[in-house]
This record gives C-alpha cells, sequence and structure tokens, in this order.
C-alpha cells in the first residue's frame, strides 16, 4: 500500500506538469497572435515544434533554435 504522502507527492507533480503544459501552451498562443498579427503565418513546422514544445518534449532553448 502506497502511503499518504506519496499520493499527494504523485498529485501535486500531475498538478505542477498541468501548469507548465499551460504556461507552454499560452506563450505558443501568444507567440503565434503576434505573428499572425504582424500578417505573417507560421509554417506547418513551425505549428509542429510548437506542439512539441507545449507536449514538453523539447526545450525552450530547442524549440527557440528549431
Amino acid at each position: 500500500m502506497k502511503s499518504m504522502a506519496y499520493d499527494e507527492l504523485t498529485l501535486v507533480a500531475r498538478r505542477l506538469a498541468e501548469l507548465l503544459r499551460e504556461e507552454r501552451r499560452d506563450a505558443i498562443n501568444y507567440a503565434r497572435a503576434s505573428v499572425e498579427l504582424e500578417g505573417f503565418h507560421l509554417s506547418e513546422a513551425a505549428l509542429e515544434q510548437g506542439q512539441r514544445f507545449i507536449n514538453g518534449e523539447i526545450s525552450l532553448a530547442e524549440f527557440v533554435t528549431s
């Protein structure tokens, strides 16, 4: 049987992961809107990289340099 502390830590870790994902998603959406307001459109590859960043598959540094 798992301890209550372990379960609480798991819940905290999951919530933190959710919050980080939301933060990354908001940052990508803001950047995308900014680019589009300037009259430009992101390529499919850029959108895919943005989704990879949101999903936590790549770091910010990897996203910016890709």
